[in-house]
């Protein structure tokens, strides 16, 4: 994006600066896409990890927010945002620490918390975040251009909304920490000062039914009144090339919706395998009671997961149209999942969800005579190309994965031990990783479902 921008603008740019990750610019260059990096308008701050909150995510924002400060009347901010700012921009209100908003973010990480609860937090515990970095603007005007990485409706508050508030409150993210056990292993600062915010909204009913304002802390409003959101690109975008790809090959595909989409790994891949059971069941089906029961009984198991009846039914009629073509059927899922930490090992939540897929597709296979009359592979990839911080995308799954043993260790406890990236790193010499480079994109993760039916 600040490529394009330079392109755009060029000398009319006063000042431009950049937080990435670290080592990403150098990264682009390396695999070849060096003409993604500005060329002279843009000061990079790359000390900063997308994963992680640390003292490079402080000085970073502390210098945004100087510059932002330091506006005019007549002067335009223009931001461009994408998934991971949450981390890499951290200004934490007072009195908190550095400290104490790394132990929280470190907290949320290690016990699941979903992806959107954690970006509440964040933004009941920040000074930048909640339409912060527009206030500080003010008088100026301000553009902020946006790749979401979460669901479109939420989209404007990828990376903790720092150009535009919502309606969340403090006592929200207390009960957030308080759900996930939280409430007595947070640094008491932090349970404090959202005790301490909620009550002062409470009292002062400052929570108002308005797009604009929302109450942040102890006698003040945010207004971004002076902002205007622009969302350039959503997951929406690549799902529909893809669907698009599959029209022109002639195979049946379906974005599938999930009404439970902030799940942990583990739960996708039990939702993954048993959406493979479903379509295979239909892909394979004949007409006796036997085969009915068996579609039934996973239909509703399905459906106990978060999948709708509504759902349910379209991937059935295209299964349909797959069966009538003798084509594969494609189902596309694209909603973000969180890793539960228990182990010490090496991996992200797309390679994570890989390899629980194949140990739940390995259990299933053995008793289900449609899941072994049927080839079901499973694409799963962080769109950026570093999937938790790893120099890979994501990785492409199987259930003969599951019956593998790696250097000793079998995949379960791999899994176990959030390891999926050695797992895949040493599964016949790395062939089921998927490598892309880092593509300088964030719109969410994508697992795609491919099933077809051997005997074609």
């Amino acid at each position: 994006m600040c490529r394009q921008l330079e392109d755009l603008l060029g000398e009319e740019i006063v000042q431009g600066v950049a937080v990435v990750p670290r080592g990403s610019v150098q990264a682009l260059i390396d695999s070849g896409k060096g003409d993604l990096v500005p060329r002279k308008k843009f000061e990079f701050l790359d000390q900063g990890n997308s994963h992680t909150v640390h003292k490079s995510s402080c000085s970073a924002a502390e210098y945004i927010s100087g510059i932002a400060a330091s506006l005019k009347t007549g002067d335009i901010l223009i931001t461009l945002i994408s998934g991971g700012g949450s981390t890499l921009v951290a200004l934490p209100k007072p009195p908190l620490t550095l400290e104490d908003k790394m132990s929280v973010v470190q907290l949320m990480k290690s016990h699941g918390v979903a992806k959107l609860e954690q970006d509440l937090v964040h933004k009941n515990l920040s000074l930048i975040k909640g339409g912060g970095l527009s206030e500080m603007a003010a008088p100026a005007k301000v553009i902020s251009v946006i790749l979401s990485d979460l669901p479109h409706a939420l989209s404007a508050q990828v990376s903790g909304g720092l150009t535009s508030t919502d309606s969340s409150t403090p006592q929200q993210a207390l009960e957030i920490l308080q759900k996930y056990h939280l409430g007595e292993k947070a640094p008491k600062a932090v349970i404090d000062l959202l005790a301490k915010d909620a009550q002062e909204a409470k009292s002062r009913k400052l929570y108002e039914d308005s797009p604009n304002i929302v109450f942040s802390g102890p006698n003040r409003r945010r207004d971004t009144s002076n902002t205007i959101n622009i969302v350039a690109g959503t997951e929406e975008i690549a799902v529909r090339g893809i669907l698009q790809e599959c029209n022109e090959l002639g195979i049946p595909a379906k974005n599938v919706i999930q009404s439970a989409s902030n799940t942990n790994t583990a739960e996708n891949g039990l939702l993954l395998a048993c959406i493979s059971q479903y379509v295979t069941s239909l892909l394979t089906r004949r007409n006796n009671s036997h085969t009915e029961s068996d579609i039934v009984s996973v239909e509703l198991e399905c459906i106990k997961m978060g999948m709708t009846k509504t759902e349910l039914k379209e991937i059935a009629r295209i299964s349909e149209d797959a069966k009538n073509a003798k084509k594969p059927v494609c189902l596309i899922f694209n909603s973000e999942v969180t890793v539960h930490l228990r182990g010490s090992g090496k991996g992200g939540p797309c390679q994570e969800t890989a390899l629980a897929t194949a140990i739940y597709l390995k259990q299933r296979h053995r008793q289900h005579e449609a899941l072994q009359a049927c080839d079901v592979q499973l694409l799963s990839i962080d769109s950026d190309g570093t999937d938790g911080g790893t120099n890979v995308a994501g990785a492409l799954a199987n259930h003969e994965q599951a019956e593998c043993i790696v250097n000793g260790k079998t995949a379960q406890e791999y899994l176990d031990n959030n390891d999926s990236f050695n797992f895949y790193k040493h599964l016949d010499n790395g062939r089921y990783h998927v490598t892309t480079g880092p593509t300088g994109t964030d719109i969410q993760n994508l697992q795609i479902l491919l099933i077809r039916n051997r005997s074609w």
